[in-house]
């Protein structure tokens, strides 16, 4: 292949792992108001979905909501359907490929892995009145853009992927017409231009589509992020308020409460509290269990469907039960299930395991950018979850946790700001979300993270921006940003350059012949990106530049800039310090300096604080983040 004219570049082939009904209203999202009503609820966009396939017959995935059908696809669209039984193609799921080398004749998912038709309900499921999953939950599904169209490409069964099959679904998705594509998938960390899916989202984002990726599920470990190109939206997860209650009764009248998507109200027995395989090898059946979260763990819990009645109950349950099992000497407990409960506090907050930055790959660009719902979502499954009856074929929803389930929130949400905003460039739709989004929960303080790396700590800490990036994501907000970063898809080519990759690496991922020396090349610092993060020597100075592009319709806004400085040892220095725009499109550059004034930290620790953009109707928040050196 070398010797054949156009070659660029060619890599060996790998194996790639895996990665509702209430959070659309969650974020804000409303039937009667706001961006649903404003964007028709995605109409007219058309989502890929690239993962292990889909459940085709879904109540999830009929063409129509409770209200009315949906409309033909666009014209533009050029996908095909692989699904041979009529009915299962339809105005909803408008193509369905399989890429997988004729290992399966139809992109239908696994029984025993429902990855993909869960991502895909997540994501643009249509209404569905009366959803539960096992009684729990019960209300109507949606998905975050429910009348929005799905594509679905296959690439993955059961726990791997091929790199290829990635590379090509992406390619065919361009080719299809796609609007937005959402990936659960990852690579481990490496650099760009050996990084197929970073080489397919670069060409997805150079046509006009917004990309959104998983961050992965590595943490809490430093450095775990996945996915961290910048032309994609690297999407974190976060939890929500609604819990599958179950409370654990020790035999001391102490009451834990916990989590269980498995809930069986005849259950009322009090029985011995055992380790099993600890205290007896294993070998004593369980009427019942008690799954616990680990120091790392933290307050995280999931409502997983089990196959008997379970709680689960996070770390402090666990040093409560640890302590009662020692003092006592026949330990009983017994497990009372509480439903479906609202209003759990705090909320949202970070799990575990969505990963965190830095990224040592990309120049030290803040990810993840964004986070969204990914703990016990709700959404479509190919069978019935867990013991009990049977219900109606297509019937069935389960509860899953993970970035997986974050990325297609990110992608609905991307729809929707697409269909009413057209002309936004795929930057300018991530700037919007970003420079958006929540820091602080529903109770007004800043969102906190389940894990802390001080198992000292009673409490809990706020997250660091490398595990909430720009904060919780706000739909309604993102609909009026006021100012967005903009890029082009030229100005990452400048900054791969800047990054020191050589022309054949540049050439990889861009698909055509670049030569660096011919380019202004951007650092990764310089990068019109809505966050800023800045490597800093303490004894000397540094300016960054960003430019901000009004997309206000009409009258004259003015922006004073606010800076929350870090830790009061750095001076951050904006200048302007006011903007004026006057007309749509207009653009507006300005220059943050930042210097050390006090005793700096040691190399590589870090400091927080955020830049924002204040005028009378908008405010346009960007988080900095600087690490010494």
């Amino acid at each position: 292949m070398k010797s054949m004219e156009g070659f660029i570049h060619a890599q060996q082939d790998e194996e790639l792992s895996l990665m509702t009904t209430y959070t659309p209203s969650f974020i804000g999202l409303s039937q009667w108001h706001g961006l649903w009503v404003d964007s028709f609820m995605g109409q007219g966009m058309i989502i890929g979905i690239i993962d292990s396939g889909i459940t085709p017959g879904h109540s999830s995935f009929k063409d129509s909501t409770i209200d009315k059908p949906m409309p033909p696809p666009p014209t533009k669209w050029k996908g095909k359907c692989q699904f041979r039984k009529q009915g299962y193609c339809n105005n909803k799921l408008i193509g369905a490929i399989s890429f997988q080398n004729g290992r399966s004749p139809a992109p239908r998912d696994q029984k025993t892995d429902g990855h993909g038709t869960h991502c895909a309900g997540i994501a643009a499921g249509s209404m569905v009145p009366d959803a539960d999953g096992r009684g729990l939950a019960k209300g109507t599904a949606s998905g975050v853009a429910p009348r929005a169209h799905l594509a679905i490409y296959q690439t993955c069964t059961k726990t791997s992927c091929q790199n290829s099959d990635i590379l090509k679904a992406m390619d065919q998705a361009i080719d299809d017409g796609v609007d937005v594509l959402s990936i659960s998938l990852l690579n481990d960390p490496r650099p760009f231009y050996r990084d197929s899916m970073a080489i397919g989202a670069f060409s997805a984002t150079r046509k006009g589509l917004v990309v959104c990726m998983a961050a992965g599920n590595s943490g809490p470990e430093p450095s775990s992020i996945r996915n961290a190109q910048p032309w994609a939206m690297t999407v974190g997860a976060s939890s929500h308020d609604r819990k599958a209650k179950a409370t654990v009764k020790l035999g001391d009248g102490t009451e834990i409460d916990g989590e269980t998507g498995y809930q069986d109200n005849n259950f009322n027995a009090t029985l011995p509290l055992i380790f099993p395989g600890l205290l007896h090898n294993g070998t004593e059946g369980g009427a019942a269990m008690i799954v616990t979260s680990t120091i790392v763990e933290g307050h995280t819990t999931f409502s997983d469907i089990h196959v008997l009645p379970a709680a689960h109950v996070d770390d402090q349950g666990l040093q409560r039960i640890a302590r009662y099992i020692e003092s006592v000497p026949n330990p009983n407990a017994t497990i009372t299930f509480g439903g479906t409960v609202f209003g759990a506090r705090p909320s949202p907050t970070i799990p575990y395991f969505s990963a965190r930055g830095p990224s040592m790959i990309n120049g030290g660009i803040l990810k993840p950018d964004i986070v969204g719902p990914g703990v016990n979502i709700l959404s479509a499954w190919p069978i019935k979850p867990g013991p009990g009856p049977k219900a109606p074929s297509g019937s069935y929803f389960n509860f899953l946790s993970g970035t997986s389930m974050a990325t297609p929130h990110l992608a609905g949400v991307a729809a929707l700001l697409k269909s009413t905003h057209k002309n936004w460039s795929p930057a300018a739709i991530k700037s919007a979300i970003m420079t958006t989004a929540d820091r602080l929960d529903r109770d007004l303080k800043p969102i906190i993270d389940d894990f802390t790396d001080d198992f000292n700590l009673t409490g809990r800490e706020p997250a660091k921006l490398f595990a909430l990036g720009a904060g919780q994501v706000n739909p309604q907000a993102a609909n009026d940003p006021g100012l967005v970063y903009d890029l082009k898809p030229f100005n990452y080519i400048q900054y791969l350059c800047g990054l020191g990759y050589n022309d054949v690496n540049v050439s990889t991922i861009a698909k055509r012949q670049i030569q660096c020396a011919n380019l202004v090349k951007i650092n990764a610092e310089n990068l019109n990106y809505p966050s800023i993060s800045v490597m800093l020597d303490p004894k000397v100075k540094k300016n960054i530049t960003r430019q901000l592009t009004n997309v206000v319709n009409g009258g004259t806004e003015v922006y004073h800039a606010v800076v929350e400085k870090p830790k009061g040892i750095i001076s951050v220095n904006v200048s302007p310090k006011k903007l004026r725009f006057s007309k749509l499109d207009q653009k507006r550059k300005f220059t943050v300096e930042f210097e050390v004034t006090g005793i700096p930290l040691s190399q590589g620790e870090t400091v927080e604080g955020q830049l924002l953009w204040i005028s009378a109707k908008h405010e346009v928040r960007s988080p900095i983040l600087i690490t010494f050196t």
